[in-house]
């Protein structure tokens, strides 16, 4: 199913409306691998360091059962879902928590999902830009694709 899809995608380049569309949505995502690593990093680092805080509770008892649990709810703080500082409410050390959470959403929340923004809005200009010299581009590569298909 995803790769007909793909397919649908491909060939539907031929549409001037679409091949700039298509071009864009390429544009977009190999602008975007970057900061989609760094997130993820953030992401795993801070989960880790949750799940580490999560240990040390007043009680003895684990707030995390596994760390991917501690991955969900740094995702979540990634994503401007603030519930995570309930789940820290009695661990021994909710400096570090607090320090953690606000460095976090500083980075992750602001900063990457910014550079996101403007990345995609970058991606879009440049696309405008040479638009239409794309579309023949495409429809080149189509024909091209397609020269050996038909019998002469």
């Amino acid at each position: 199913m995803f790769l007909n899809s793909v397919m649908l995608i491909h060939q539907v380049r031929i549409v001037d409306f679409f091949a700039a569309f298509v071009r864009e949505f390429m544009e977009i995502i190999k602008a975007s691998l970057p900061l989609a690593s760094m997130l993820f990093s953030i992401v795993f680092v801070q989960g880790v360091c949750f799940y580490i805080l999560a240990e040390n509770t007043e009680d003895g008892e684990k707030l995390y059962k596994n760390i991917w649990m501690a991955w969900t709810d740094s995702y979540r703080l990634t994503l401007g879902d603030f519930e995570v500082a309930e789940t820290f409410a009695n661990t021994t050390t909710p400096i570090l928590f607090w320090i953690l959470f606000v460095v976090g959403t500083i980075i992750s929340l602001l900063v990457l999902l910014n550079m996101v923004i403007a990345v995609m809005g970058s991606s879009f200009q440049r696309v405008q830009l040479e638009n239409t010299a794309q579309i023949y581009r495409e429809k080149l590569k189509i024909m091209v694709e397609n020269s050996g298909s038909y019998p002469e």
